[in-house]
């Protein structure tokens, strides 16, 4: 009995230790149990609420209310012009202005409102409609006890198109624009048209005269003569005025000359054209008919026409005429024209000097710039320029205060339409000096922030500037003289040295004197790091030299090193003076800095700290919290006593 009470107890003894093992630590909790719980506070709260939902203000209760009911009376007015068929729709013009009046209501009319083809209701005040066709107008009001009016409508129609008059010469419809012939028996009748509203006057004058009312009438058969005619409808649509010509036989031809698309007059003054303007003869006016058009340049032979062009360049004389079916000959027309091919020439100016096309002028302050332009035939239609691509502007003195690079570009157009080709200038507005540097090559190393070298440690002068560029950098040794230097250079003789160096760009900014102090030590080690920091710390890490195959590494006091493969990692520095000895490692293998280096001596197998050999060893993989391959001393304890216990119960048993 005493036996299996004590292996009982030794079971729960070791049971209750695995437990310790096994035991994860921390809870979890049950988030949807947590949702779950009630708050009964919340809970009254919207009790409380649906309680006063819906309350019912028995003051203002439609079984109390005193007000009367009866809503306010609108109508709609419309004033000219305007006309009203028989179906009750409206017709007016874009002009037509539309106005409501309210009246009744105990309480007064507090607004009216209208809405247009379904629209959205509009606070009212006079208004028009633009848009031509058919509307409905929809309008009410409401007084100041909130009663509305029954919705009230109007449809309207809004004329907008004038009506289309046409000319007869007897039976013959003449096209507005064309001439035609007359004589003194002929009747000339007007007819016109509106699909809206209706005619309501067409009236007719001739040569320019007053206007008539129309009837049928004749003009004279003497000479030519311009008709002009319109019509107007009912809700004074007027329009435009068409003009026709009627003349005899005996009437010429009239002919015009565009250049370059542009109809010329007389008022034009001089014509300037390029060797590309292409010139085109029209006949604008003909009784009986064109027999033909021809020209002559230069009182040259006539010439059936066809659009033609002028290469020569310089002054020319053009005259053109036609004939019509009668053997009418117009009297020939002459004009004045000059060719000109070249473009105009424009200069840059800034600075108090003329600036070459294609250049660049800085500065370290204001610059401003003028252009000129020349053009040696014809006289110039304007300059332009631009800047950093922008849109071109019409020229005017411009100029930059602004620190930065500019890139101009500007042309001019002659009268003749030859465009000069763009040109291109940079403008800088440099206000910031460069900046320089002396770098120091190796062997060197920053000792107590002091930079030791030796003599064939090189020097190497820099500078750099964003804009204008540097002009020179210069240095000089302070102590040795004034004469600055601008090359690279080394210190051969022993000793601290303070060395003074500055750069100036190309417009004047002289940066402020920099120093920089350098001790050459002939006893310097040349040890190829790779920032040139002393080898005994970078970066404030403690680092130690070793040698992979006599190339210098660095290894950390702290961290790992990585060995290149195959290599032997042999110190540079004994473990006495700290030096953190690493393995032999392969392929590359990252080594942790709490291996020893070990050392197989043939005779005696041993490893002492500081001595190298050629066995490799394991490593430990993982980070923080990673569990290792190998037992605790608490597990190897732990673990023994439940081994001691187990084999003690099983023998008492």
């Amino acid at each position: 009995m005493k036996k299996t009470i004590f292996v009982s107890v030794m079971l729960v003894v070791c049971m209750w230790i695995s437990a310790l093992w096994a035991e994860v630590p921390g809870t979890v909790s049950d988030p949807a149990g947590q949702a779950l719980e009630k708050n009964p506070a919340t809970a009254d709260a919207v009790l409380a609420g649906d309680d006063k939902a819906d309350p019912v203000d028995k003051e203002t209760s439609p079984q109390k209310s005193t007000v009367a009911k009866k809503p306010p009376v609108s109508g709609i007015n419309f004033g000219d012009p305007y006309i009203m068929s028989l179906d009750g729709t409206v017709s007016v013009a874009k002009a037509t202005v539309f106005t409501i009046r309210a009246v009744g209501g105990v309480s007064g009319v507090a607004r009216s409102e209208y809405r247009i083809d379904g629209g959205q209701w509009t606070a009212y005040e006079p208004f028009t409609i633009a848009a031509e066709g058919a509307h409905l107008i929809e309008y009410r009001s409401v007084d100041n006890g909130g009663n509305v009016e029954q919705i009230r409508s109007l449809p309207v129609y809004v004329d907008l198109a004038p009506p289309v008059t046409t000319l007869f010469v007897g039976a013959k419809k003449i096209e507005a624009g064309s001439p035609f012939l007359i004589t003194r028996s002929s009747t000339i009748t007007l007819t016109a048209t509106d699909d809206f509203t209706g005619v309501d006057a067409i009236e007719y004058r001739i040569d320019g005269g007053p206007w008539r009312a129309y009837a049928p009438f004749t003009v004279s058969a003497k000479g030519g003569h311009t008709i002009g005619f319109r019509s107007r409808d009912k809700v004074g649509n007027l329009e435009d005025e068409k003009t026709v010509t009627a003349g005899s036989d005996k009437i010429p031809p009239k002919t015009v000359i565009s250049v370059g698309g542009l109809q010329y007059a007389e008022a034009m003054g001089p014509l300037y054209a390029t060797a590309g303007t292409p010139f085109i003869l029209t006949v604008a006016e003909s009784i009986s008919g064109v027999s033909r058009t021809e020209y002559s340049i230069d009182e040259g032979p006539w010439t059936a026409y066809a659009p033609f062009i002028i290469e020569r360049e310089g002054a020319h004389r053009i005259a053109y005429r036609s004939i019509d079916r009668a053997a009418n000959v117009e009297t020939a027309h002459i004009i004045s024209v000059t060719v000109d091919s070249t473009p105009p020439q424009t200069m840059l100016y800034g600075a108090d000097q003329e600036l070459e096309s294609g250049g660049s002028l800085a500065g370290d302050k204001e610059l401003n710039f003028t252009l000129r332009a020349s053009d040696k035939m014809s006289p110039l239609k304007g300059t332009e320029y631009r800047v950093n691509d922008g849109p071109w502007t019409p020229y005017a003195p411009f100029g930059f205060t602004d620190e930065g690079e500019y890139r101009i570009q500007y042309r001019s157009t002659d009268s003749a339409g030859n465009m000069e080709t763009a040109h291109s200038f940079t403008a800088i507005v440099d206000k910031t000096p460069p900046v320089s540097e002396i770098t120091i090559d190796l062997p060197k190393r920053d000792v107590d922030g002091v930079t030791h070298i030796n003599g064939t440690t090189t020097l190497m002068p820099k500078a750099s500037d964003n804009l204008a560029g540097v002009d020179k950098m210069e240095y000089r040794i302070v102590g040795k003289g004034d004469e600055r230097y601008t090359t690279p250079f080394s210190i051969q003789t022993r000793g601290e040295y303070r060395i003074e160096y500055q750069a100036v760009d190309k417009v004047g900014n002289l940066e402020p004197a920099k120093t920089l102090v350098v001790v050459v030590d002939d006893t310097l080690p040349a040890v190829d790091t790779p920032d040139g920091k002393p080898v005994e710390e970078v970066d404030g890490v403690k680092k130690h030299i070793f040698k992979f195959d006599e190339k210098s590494a660095l290894a950390a006091t702290a961290g790992v090193g990585v060995a290149p493969a195959p290599a032997v990692a042999v110190a540079a520095q004994s473990a006495k003076d700290g030096a953190v000895p690493l393995k032999w490692s392969p392929n590359d293998q990252v080594l942790s800095d709490d291996f020893a280096a070990e050392r197989k001596d043939p005779a005696v197998n041993r490893d002492e700290p500081g001595s190298y050999g050629a066995r490799s060893a394991s490593l430990r993989v993982g980070g923080a919290g990673a569990r290792s391959d190998t037992l605790s001393t608490l597990e190897y304890v732990t673990f023994g006593f439940i081994n001691i216990v187990l084999i003690l119960g099983v023998m008492l048993l």
